[in-house]
């Protein structure tokens, strides 16, 4: 029987409720039959308040209303907006009204929202009042449709043209009045029911985000609020919204101290006033865009556990404090950060393959928490994890894309080792230093394609990493560079021996790189103190470019500096193209190391650069082969 239930409940919802422009729509006769209107529970196509129920459904000429448990002559009133703005009690005069029109001895000094029509239903009488564009309401015109009533039950249609046309989406919210002013049975539940006089402020409201057939919200389903009192306030319980709105200069809406959460399961919007979290202990969570407006302001907890967790976009172009709490984005859909800001800890938290997109530079004091879903800097600015902070997760599935001109910056990396998660939209390309030079603060990006052409693009990796460092000199780096076999040059070979190429703004260098690993491979490089564009290939990839002169045989240079800490450069060139070996001997004639073993180019300058890792101070003496011809040169280390 439960799973019967269950399916019957699915075939109402699919076949006769989903449609709210409806093939049936519901007869107008004053008896409301079982799902009638579609499914009767609140939330969907009907409401229960106090006494009363609502009930409503549309086809794509008209609006349905019934409304059961109400008196005869007493007065049903419903303000609807049927273009609302964003934010929705935003726009001027010629939008709507934000005022009431006074009805059974009700009305409004602001509504939640600017509405174009009021309509007005008793027995006696339907009429529809539309706003004059002054910030008032003409006179009620008569209304076409249908009226039927049986005892406490009363169902009416409007005509949509009677409302403004057919609306893609609008807002709304009801009540019963009777003569003397007395409310009941109003929709949103929340708003105040008695007298409420004729200056009154309602709060909640409908929001209807689709009217279209098979795909339509329920007209009771996204229950929205608008802070639109006159003075400050506190909220002391839970505040489960789909919209929510502040848009009241100088004003401020305050949670209480407490764990009661926040959730809009739409957007939070702040044009202007401020929503404060106060000291809350309950999370806040925006399950559409969470936007701060110029005006607007944003201030989070003060206390433990009074975070923030955004599924939608957030965007930040007014005044946002976090606090020093954490701002999560979690969902299942990507998410842009609009703005530069400041927290303390920053989590992405979405399913696999999602993105949050971030143009401006987003500082990160505390913990920067890669769990599932990638960052990804699209413009020029940087995500920067402070001296203090710390990066967590960061795989395969959760990394920082440096697709634009920003980069991944982290401060104070000195000998601790120092991980940069990075890579580009297809391939994940971590980044390690361990610096044993003066701590610095250094940013690492990487791209897909080369920006420096090299003499044999099949021989390298096919990933450019940036690396820079704020403070040139005083460095001394060894860097781990990661990459997959998916990005391997059609005649790169990682068995063969594989070099780390520097640009220098003129030509590579190359610096012999230990490769430990299979898909992922990871090339170790020691003794950089100089930082720019960097690659992997093997042998014979790379030759100089843009220096203006060709070289126009064999020649071995003096390395430069001389004397050196902690690195050098060798410069040399060959007269045939074909095997040419560099190596590097004591002064006892003991080898140290081989800096070059493999194919050379002619009329190509090749530059190598030499760490002093690894090495005792001292003279060494570095002795090039090139077929026939050999060159001998000295050099000193003074550590």
């Amino acid at each position: 029987m439960h799973l019967r239930f269950l399916l019957t409940l699915f075939m109402i919802a699919t076949f006769s409720v989903g449609s709210f422009g409806q093939a049936t729509p519901p007869t107008v006769n004053g008896i409301i039959t079982p799902n009638e209107y579609g499914l009767h529970i609140n939330g969907a196509h009907a409401q229960a308040s106090g006494a009363g129920v609502w009930y409503m459904s549309w086809s794509d000429d008209s609006l349905y209303v019934g409304i059961t448990g109400v008196h005869a002559d007493d007065a049903s009133i419903m303000y609807i907006d049927v273009n609302p703005l964003a934010p929705i009690n935003g726009g001027a005069n010629a939008d709507g009204s934000i005022i009431g029109m006074m009805l059974n001895n009700t009305n409004f000094d602001a509504l939640p929202f600017r509405a174009d029509r009021v309509m007005l239903c008793t027995s006696l009488q339907r009429t529809v009042s539309s706003a004059n564009g002054q910030g008032g309401w003409n006179a009620a015109v008569s209304s076409a449709g249908s009226y039927a009533a049986s005892g406490t039950t009363r169902e009416f249609s409007v005509p949509w043209t009677a409302l403004g046309g057919f609306p893609a989406t609008f807002a709304w919210f009801g009540y019963v009045a009777g003569g003397t002013g007395m409310v009941y049975a109003g929709v949103p539940i929340e708003n105040a029911s008695g007298t409420i006089g004729q200056e009154a402020r309602y709060e909640r409201y409908y929001l209807v985000s689709s009217t279209a057939s098979y795909n339509s919200t329920w007209p009771f389903s996204q229950n929205s609020f608008v802070f639109n009192r006159t003075t400050d306030a506190i909220l002391t319980n839970n505040l489960h919204v789909h919209d929510l709105t502040m848009n009241s200069p100088g004003r401020t809406l305050t949670r209480a101290t407490n764990t009661n959460t926040w959730i809009t399961s739409g957007n939070l919007r702040i044009d202007a006033g401020t929503i404060s979290f106060g000291g809350s202990y309950g999370s806040a969570t925006v399950r559409g865009d969470a936007v701060i407006g110029q005006a607007g302001s944003l201030v989070l907890s003060s206390n433990a556990s009074g975070d923030l967790y955004v599924e939608g976009d957030l965007i930040l172009n007014g005044t946002f404090n976090p606090h020093g709490r954490m701002v999560t984005f979690s969902g299942s859909g990507n998410s842009s950060l609009v703005g530069g800001t400041v927290v303390q800890d920053l989590t992405v938290w979405k399913t696999a393959g999602a993105v949050v997109e971030m143009a401006n530079d987003v500082r990160v004091n505390g913990t920067l928490a890669l769990i599932s879903g990638n960052i990804r800097l699209s413009g020029d600015g940087n995500l920067i994890v402070g001296g203090a902070g710390e990066i967590t997760g960061g795989v395969d599935y959760s990394y920082v894309i440096t697709a634009g001109n920003g980069r991944l910056v982290r401060e104070a990396v000195g000998s601790t080792s120092t991980y940069f998660p990075v890579g580009t939209d297809a391939a994940f390309n971590p980044v390690t230093m361990i610096n044993t030079g003066v701590p610095d603060i250094f940013s690492v990006g990487v791209k897909p394609v080369l920006s420096v052409p090299v003499s044999n693009p099949q021989r390298v990796v096919n990933s450019e990493w940036h690396i820079s460092e704020a403070i040139p000199g005083g460095s001394d780096v060894t860097v781990n560079l990661q990459w997959n076999v998916s990005e391997h040059g059609a005649s790169f070979n990682p068995v063969e021996p594989v070099f780390t190429f520097c640009y220098n703004g003129s030509l590579w260098a190359s610096i012999p790189a230990a490769v430990t690993g299979t898909n992922p491979y990871t090339g170790t490089a020691s003794g950089l103190t100089q930082f720019d564009k960097f690659i992997i290939g093997n042998n014979g990839a790379t030759s100089v470019a843009g220096t203006g002169d060709r070289p126009e045989g064999f020649a071995l240079y003096q390395n430069y500096p001389n004397p050196f800490n902690p690195s050098t450069e060798i410069k040399f060139s060959v007269e045939v193209t074909g095997r040419a070996t560099l190596e590097l001997y004591t002064m006892l004639g003991q080898k140290v190391a081989t800096l070059f073993d493999g194919t050379a180019e002619a009329g190509q300058y090749h530059m190598i650069r030499v760490g002093a890792s690894g090495l005792a101070s001292g003279m060494y003496l570095y002795k090039l082969e090139s077929g026939p011809r050999t060159d001998l040169k000295k050099m000193l280390l003074l550590k």
